[in-house]
């Protein structure tokens, strides 16, 4: 149950600030810069946010030893972030599906939820950095 729970307080504080640099990014640095430069400056800013959060979760709601459980917890988080996107991107898009699915093929996208994906494996980076 800590898993479930963890992963939630990881996605609620991830996709938050993710919300506001993804606006961020939308309004101010992608029409100066391009999308990929906007999405490859965000990045780290969103590594960082997501390794505090996910320290931050893991000692909220705490999950039992081992990579298991770690790699369980990221799981949850990435199901959990990507239906938050999904939900969030059919909303913007007016209920369209077609666009929707047409704005996952960009590379921007593409990129951005590879770097959602490593944050999955964040809660197994600290379970093994905290091994005695």
């Amino acid at each position: 149950m800590n898993v479930a729970r963890a992963a939630g307080v990881y996605v609620l504080i991830t996709f938050a600030a993710g919300f506001v640099w993804g606006t961020l990014r939308t309004v101010v640095s992608a029409p100066a810069w391009g999308a990929l430069p906007a999405v490859a400056l965000e990045i780290p800013v969103m590594f960082a946010v997501a390794w505090w959060a996910s320290a931050r979760a893991l000692r909220w709601a705490p999950i039992p030893a081992g990579a298991g459980p770690a790699l369980a917890m990221g799981a949850v988080f990435f199901g959990l972030l990507q239906g938050a996107e999904l939900a969030l991107r059919f909303a913007v898009s007016g209920g369209v599906m077609e666009t929707v699915l047409a704005a996952y093929a960009a590379p921007e996208a593409l990129i951005g939820i590879a770097a959602q994906a490593l944050t999955a494996l964040f809660p197994l980076g600290h379970v093994l950095r905290n091994r005695p």
